[in-house]
C-alpha cells in the first residue's frame, strides 16, 4: 500500500498539474500530521465566488481564485483551520446560536490555536480580542455583541 502523502501528491499529478491545494494538503501532512490528517476525510470541492474557503464537515469547499492569492503557508494554515471546525465539532455545537456569530466565535478560537501551533494564516483572520484568549468559542460567543 502506498503512503498517504505519496497516494495525495500521485493524485494530484494524475490531475495533470500539481495545484497548490494537493500541494498544501501534502505539505500539512508532512509538517503538521495532526492538521494534515483531519482533512483526509475532506472530499475537496471547488467553490469559484466563496472568497475563502469552508466545510460543512464533509467537503472542503474552496476558491482557487482565492487560494491562488495566498502564500503555500497560509493555504496550509487555512485548510487546517478548516480541519478545526471539524475536529473541535463546531459545526454541531452550534446548535441554537446565531450561525455567523457562531462562526466568528469558532474562527477565533480555532484561529489562534493553529498560530500557537506554528501554521501562518493570512493577515485579515479574526483572533480574539486580548481578555478572551484561551477561551473557548462558547466562552468568545458569550462575549461577542
Amino acid at each position: 500500500m502506498m503512503p498517504l502523502t505519496l497516494s495525495i501528491l500521485q493524485a494530484g499529478k494524475q490531475a495533470g498539474k500539481m495545484d497548490k491545494l494537493t500541494k498544501a494538503r501534502a505539505r500539512l501532512i508532512l509538517k503538521h500530521p495532526v492538521w494534515g490528517a483531519l482533512l483526509m476525510h475532506l472530499e475537496p470541492v471547488e467553490a469559484p465566488g466563496l472568497g475563502t474557503c469552508g466545510t460543512d464537515g464533509r467537503t472542503l469547499y474552496y476558491d482557487q481564485e482565492q487560494l491562488d492569492k495566498w502564500t503555500d503557508d497560509e493555504v496550509m494554515g487555512v485548510i487546517a483551520h478548516e480541519g478545526a471546525h471539524c475536529a473541535f465539532q463546531h459545526i454541531s455545537r452550534c446548535q441554537h446560536r446565531e450561525r455567523d456569530k457562531w462562526n466568528v466565535a469558532t474562527d477565533m478560537a480555532a484561529n489562534e490555536i493553529l498560530v500557537a501551533d506554528g501554521l501562518t494564516l493570512p493577515a485579515n483572520v479574526l483572533f480574539p480580542p486580548n481578555d478572551l484568549k484561551g477561551k473557548s468559542a462558547e466562552e468568545i460567543y458569550a462575549k461577542l455583541k
